[in-house]
């Protein structure tokens, strides 16, 4: 069974506004069930969830992906936050430090700022970085007391958009 590419849109207009890459593999998964599937991509995505899960799905299911790399060699300008590897334990009432690392592929310094929140979204701390272009920075959000996280924390990584 063949599906046009325009079966596969996300946005709701001609003009996608990111690269969404699981929510219409994940769709072709769950509807049409196929042999396997040609994906053709540069390989980078900025919208939806990330694209390891919906792989993993498709090797479970027995469906192989074939993957054509095409595309600048050059990334997108972009800024993501590495998996938080967070410590194996803590103590009660003892601080603990949370590591996190920025990927940036900005072509020129930025500043961003990295927040600390819990589950419920509170912002527990936050901290300005600068990210040198092509880099990437690693951090820490400073010792803490775990009496004053709540839940899940969460790192969200924001970068201002530059002037034009």
């Amino acid at each position: 069974m063949r599906t046009p590419l325009s079966a596969l849109r996300t946005a709701d207009t001609d003009e996608a506004s990111g690269t969404d890459l699981s929510g219409p593999l994940a769709r072709v998964l769950a509807e049409r069930r196929p042999r396997a599937v040609v994906l053709l991509s540069d390989g980078d995505w900025n919208e939806g969830e990330r694209p390891d899960g919906v792989a993993e799905d498709y090797r479970l299911a027995g469906v192989p992906v074939l993957a054509r790399a095409f595309g600048s060699v050059t990334r997108l300008p972009d800024v993501a936050l590495e998996p938080v590897e967070p410590p194996a334990f803590a103590v009660a009432g003892r601080p603990i430090e949370l590591p996190f690392t920025l990927n940036s592929a900005l072509p020129r310094d930025a500043t961003a700022s990295v927040t600390l929140e819990d589950a419920r979204g509170a912002v527990l701390e936050s901290q300005p970085l600068l990210l040198p272009a092509r880099r990437r920075p690693r951090g820490a959000h400073p010792p803490r007391r775990l009496a004053r996280v709540c839940g899940l924390p969460q790192l969200p990584a924001g970068v201002p958009t530059p002037d034009p």
